[in-house]
């Protein structure tokens, strides 16, 4: 007797992949049930996936209830997630070398957070994150920990850490950390991404290119006088 379930392929969002790609189904649960009076029901289902594409595994949870229906058709919304979690936004090539610099594991284990909650979606706890990266990353170049966000910026412009520009730029960001965190305001996928970049270029031009430019400045020969 053979045992061997048949062959299924679906459709799902590898996480090595980035993107949707067919997969093999090697294993699946699924569970319906209802409320003790029998009006709810509810199903929900894991599956190991095998990416078509790349060879990698993966979990995708499905979950369908009829209170995710649309009120106009009846049809019910099924909430589909995936672990390993996709990577929503992905992580620039500098952040592994921040987890190693003196001083700056701190800031690399909060970045690293911020990117996970970006994964999961988690719009208003990745918002709160950056300001508090930036707060991290303040004190790192040499800002009071003491200091309001608006004096931080001050003494970083004072002492020619950051543009006049850069300053706005980044006072923006630390009034969305504040109205995520006391307002729960939550920014749309546009505001956040535009947030997170003027995040990382800030974080790059402070930590990472300086320092390369500096290297860069040692190894240029230097004019002959005559």
């Amino acid at each position: 007797m053979n045992d061997k379930q048949p062959w299924v392929q679906v459709r799902g969002r590898c996480p090595n992949c980035r993107a949707d790609r067919n997969a093999e189904v090697l294993a699946e649960d699924t569970q319906e049930g209802e409320d003790d009076a029998g009006g709810i029901w509810g199903k929900t289902s894991f599956s190991i996936l095998r990416c078509l594409g790349c060879d990698h595994r993966y979990i995708r949870h499905v979950q369908a209830c009829p209170e995710d229906s649309d009120p106009e058709t009846g049809e019910v919304e099924e909430k589909v997630s995936y672990w390993p979690s996709h990577e929503r936004r992905h992580r620039p090539s500098w952040l592994w070398g921040m987890e190693f610099a003196a001083g700056q594991a701190k800031l690399a284990a909060l970045l690293a957070e911020v990117y996970a909650a970006l994964d999961n979606n988690l719009s208003v706890l990745a918002t709160i994150g950056m300001r508090t990266a930036f707060d991290c990353a303040s004190q790192l170049l040499g800002a009071d920990a003491n200091q309001s966000f608006a004096e931080k910026l001050k003494e970083l412009a004072a002492g020619n850490k950051i543009g006049g520009e850069e300053k706005e730029i980044l006072s923006t960001l630390a009034d969305a950390g504040n109205a995520a965190a006391h307002r729960g305001w939550k920014p749309t996928p546009f505001e956040i991404d535009s947030l997170m970049q003027a995040l990382e270029n800030f974080l790059e031009r402070a930590f990472v290119l300086k320092h390369d430019l500096r290297r860069v400045g040692k190894n240029i020969p230097r004019r002959i006088q005559p």
